[in-house]
């Protein structure tokens, strides 16, 4: 048996490989073209990937924040998750923490992130991102008009913090303003990664009153 949302072990992996390879984080088939939850699309995701459906998910389709922190959805879980939230137009907040999804579920999710111009939270921690999630993420990041700000920044560096083998060289966040947790968390990073270069768009500063 499987996890909630999780991968199904008893499939066999042959054909499974060939039918993850083609699914993809496409908009263009007419019958999901009004899939406003991103249900159908999710669904058939599920079915071609092998993986059980999320009920958690599911259940919370419509809602503005979507809570599927420590489900164990996998790579595969997390990506027929993304599919259908290309299209979800309700979910505004998104928190994936520990899923391992590793590199295939961060990159699924930077993808959907392109088209998806609800989602303004996310937290993506302890999910073993590697190198591979955490560049398809960056690179998203520098996609103009993205609503993601200073805390899908801040999560984004502390999966590289939870990868102290990463070999990433550069985060690009230009046009981001972060804050002051970010900028004391990206001096930690740096300690342990010492050739890590990371772009932002400056420090927001802390308005103060004067005393009389």
């Amino acid at each position: 048996s499987a996890p909630d949302g999780g991968e199904n072990q008893n499939e066999e992996e042959g054909g499974e490989r060939e039918e993850e390879e083609s699914l993809d984080l496409e908009l263009g088939e007419k019958d999901e073209a009004c899939d406003l939850t991103g249900k159908t699309s999710y669904m058939k995701a599920c079915e071609k990937l092998h993986v059980v459906p999320a009920s958690r998910f599911l259940e919370n389709i419509q809602n503005s924040e979507l809570a599927l922190m420590h489900r164990g959805l996998g790579p595969k879980g997390t990506k027929a998750l993304a599919v259908s939230l290309v299209t979800n137009t309700s979910i505004q907040r998104l928190n994936l923490q520990d899923n391992w999804m590793e590199g295939m579920g961060g990159a699924a999710v930077a993808k959907m992130l392109k088209e998806n111009r609800h989602i303004t939270e996310v937290d993506l921690s302890d999910n073993n991102l590697g190198d591979l999630g955490a560049r398809a993420i960056s690179a998203m990041l520098k996609i103009g008009r993205n609503p993601i700000l200073t805390t899908g920044c801040f999560r984004i560096l502390q999966s590289v913090q939870e990868n102290s083998g990463s070999s990433m060289e550069t985060l690009d966040f230009s046009g981001i303003t972060v804050n002051q947790e970010f900028g004391d968390l990206c001096r930690a990073v740096k300690e342990a990664l010492p050739e890590l270069r990371v772009k932002h768009g400056g420090t927001m500063g802390t308005l103060r009153k004067v005393k009389p």
